[in-house]
């Protein structure tokens, strides 16, 4: 069985606020929209009520994580050339694809759930009364504020993350949100570990070694071949300032690798 070292095929995607215009849909009538000054959010609340948030946005910085400021909200951005997430500090969510500005954009989505998710283990939380299970099925969702966080003694050395797509389909990349994203707590991504080396066996036997950077925002992968089954094993990690526990909210696929590497 051969190991294969990749480490420069990660691509960190950086938020770009420059850009005038931008649109990105969910659905035809679940948009954002914005420009350098102003920002018009539009969709439906959890009992599908419509609503509209328009206004001037100023953005701020805390450290690894950017925020847009408008009205008297505040969201936490995720955003890279194709997706953009939206995490306000009062549990809003909003997230959209890019409306196709060119016309050699894929007719289907470049971002892809897997369709299923199996961990070697996962950390359990007792608050008060409550208990909350960081299991793997909460990464079947779109919301990166949910997410597997392993339970092993340590820092998650040797725990492994199995996942595959749907209806037989293939990728060679993943697209990754590396950490613990809660936008009402930003300090809980640096307390907790997150991932840094990391290798993925393909369903064909073949290993590849990768290495991500310490940050939330949005990390591709690329292996050099397709693949519908992944075991993704932890080789080391960020040590958090306060926890050991490591963990993953986001991990997708990519479904058109090419397209992806193209700038709007």
């Amino acid at each position: 069985m051969k190991i294969f070292q990749y480490v420069l095929l990660v691509v960190l995607c950086h938020p770009v606020f420059s850009q005038m215009n931008e649109v990105y849909e969910l659905f035809p009538d679940t948009t954002i929209e914005l420009n350098d000054s102003n920002i018009q959010i539009s969709g439906y609340d959890d009992d599908y009520n419509y609503f509209e948030i328009e206004g001037n946005y100023h953005i701020n910085k805390y450290r690894d994580f950017t925020f847009y400021e408008v009205l008297d909200k505040s969201f936490v951005v995720f955003k890279s050339d194709y997706w953009i997430y939206l995490l306000g500090k009062d549990g809003s969510i909003f997230h959209g694809a890019r409306r196709n500005q060119d016309d050699r954009a894929p007719t289907e989505g470049i971002y892809k759930r897997f369709g299923a998710f199996e961990s070697s283990s996962f950390f359990v939380e007792e608050l008060k009364n409550i208990e909350i299970q960081y299991d793997p099925s909460r990464l079947l969702d779109w919301d990166i504020r949910t997410g597997w966080v392993e339970g092993a003694r340590g820092d998650g050395i040797g725990e492994t993350l199995s996942f595959s797509l749907k209806n037989k389909s293939r990728t060679s990349s993943l697209i990754f949100y590396n950490g613990f994203i809660e936008p009402r707590n930003i300090d809980l991504f640096y307390k907790n570990a997150r991932l840094k080396d990391f290798s993925i066996q393909i369903d064909s036997g073949e290993i590849y070694n990768f290495t991500l950077e310490d940050s939330p925002n949005e990390q591709i992968v690329y292996l050099p071949e397709k693949s519908n089954s992944f075991i993704l094993t932890i080789l080391s990690s960020y040590p958090g300032s306060k926890y050991s526990d490591l963990a993953i909210n986001g991990l997708y696929a990519n479904m058109h690798p090419d397209y992806y590497e193209i700038k709007f």
